[in-house]
């Protein structure tokens, strides 16, 4: 819901005038979420659903232009590889669930790992035989004590077009996380002593980076048939009728992206 263009009612940035444009905008657009997550949860108690639903309170990425004002001191901002990056909070709530008592979950997750867990909160039964690239999270969120088990994770933002072997430069930004452990791009940073990421040590572990780049190769190979693939739009379903197209449904997007609809401007390059 924080997100450009950056359009929020003045009332909200009010609180926030000293600030920079930008930031002020962006803060009252903090300020509305808030007022609506007090919406939700009023109706959540007074509905009677409160203690039968669970909440689930994330974002998809790091800052992207308030790196400047607030970072909690982690480097890079939206669409970069570092921490500020792609680190983001998942607050979970659901009072009859018996979930563990509120604390910090250590261990590494991704958003990949949501609808596994919501199926094993739900107790649903798999029918479609789907295979899942994220886990079932349930025993951690209900049980003090569990840890997601150990396991290397990859983000990376674009793609290109063809694979290479291990990690090219050409197929940055990317991120290969293990523990403690970053390999972004072709630096490793441990994390333990250097939260910032400021110190490159992968002269000094030579057997970690070759596990996370031969990590990162398997997981490229996984993927980079799918980055050529269409993905098909269905149209006519009794579910949503009339269907309706926007922008950011053309194959590669080109031609019309939301910038350009705002703008009253087109082009097809």
């Amino acid at each position: 819901m924080v997100h450009t263009p950056l359009i929020v009612p003045e009332k909200y940035c009010e609180p926030y005038k000293d600030q920079k444009p930008n930031h002020r905008q962006i803060l009252g657009m903090l300020a509305n979420v808030d007022e609506n997550m007090g919406r939700l949860d009023a109706f959540l108690r007074q509905s009677g659903l409160r203690e039968d639903t669970i909440l689930m309170f994330l974002h998809d990425n790091g800052t992207a232009n308030m790196s400047d004002l607030y970072n909690a001191g982690m480097r890079g901002s939206k669409a970069t590889p570092w921490e500020g990056g792609h680190r983001s909070p998942l607050f979970v709530r659901w009072p009859s669930g018996g979930l563990r008592p509120p604390g910090e979950v250590s261990g590494l997750t991704e958003v990949q790992d949501l609808v596994p867990t919501l199926i094993g909160l739900c107790g649903l039964k798999q029918t479609l035989g789907a295979k899942f690239d994220g886990i079932n999270l349930a025993p951690v969120i209900q049980e003090a004590g569990q840890e997601p088990p150990d396991r290397i994770l990859v983000v990376q933002h674009g793609y290109p077009r063809k694979a290479a072997t291990g990690i090219d430069p050409a197929q940055k930004p990317l991120a290969v996380m293990w523990g403690r452990w970053r390999l972004v791009e072709r630096e490793l940073h441990d994390l333990a002593t250097d939260p910032g990421q400021q110190k490159d040590v992968s002269a000094k572990q030579p057997q970690i980076v070759a596990k996370l780049r031969a990590a990162y190769a398997q997981w490229w190979k996984d993927v980079e048939p799918w980055t050529t693939k269409r993905s098909a739009i269905i149209v006519g379903d009794d579910h949503e009728n009339p269907s309706t197209l926007v922008p950011s449904t053309q194959y590669e997007q080109k031609g019309l992206s939301p910038e350009m609809v705002r703008k009253g401007t087109y082009t097809m390059d």
